[in-house]
């Protein structure tokens, strides 16, 4: 697990963007191309042994998971703070629509996850927060 983290955690972190949203895009494109390699595989063997391992799947939310999402949820707040996302959005929701298809595919094998695929999500989602 520590040398996962160190390796993939750099690569993936939430680019600093006055834009929120763009943030929260970008770094789903890097986590995308993550899923795309090595870091895929582990993660899903990772995941795969944690269903097993009580030990593991606490390290894997608590170290991969929760430090994750509360960089986007700050991030989110912080577009929601300046108006950029609308205030009736919950972050945690929101992290779950967003991210939800690219845990998804990388788990299932059932499509690329491709930023074609990204854009696809965000542009359905961004519907939601009033963009056009």
């Amino acid at each position: 697990m520590d040398a996962f983290l160190e390796e993939i955690g750099p690569t993936i972190a939430f680019p600093t963007l006055p834009n929120a949203r763009e943030s929260v895009r970008l770094q789903m494109k890097l986590l995308a191309k993550a899923f795309r390699g090595k870091a895929g595989l582990l993660i899903r063997s990772l995941l795969a042994e944690a269903q097993f391992n009580p030990e593991l799947q606490t390290a894997f939310r608590e170290r991969w998971i929760a430090k994750r999402r509360a960089s986007a949820i700050a991030v989110i707040r912080a577009g929601i703070a300046s108006g950029e996302i609308p205030s009736r959005i919950d972050p945690d929701i929101l992290l779950d629509v967003l991210y939800g298809g690219l845990y998804y595919r990388l788990l299932i094998g059932l499509g690329a996850i491709s930023d074609d695929y990204v854009d696809s999500v965000w542009d359905t989602v961004a519907g939601g927060l009033g963009e056009q």
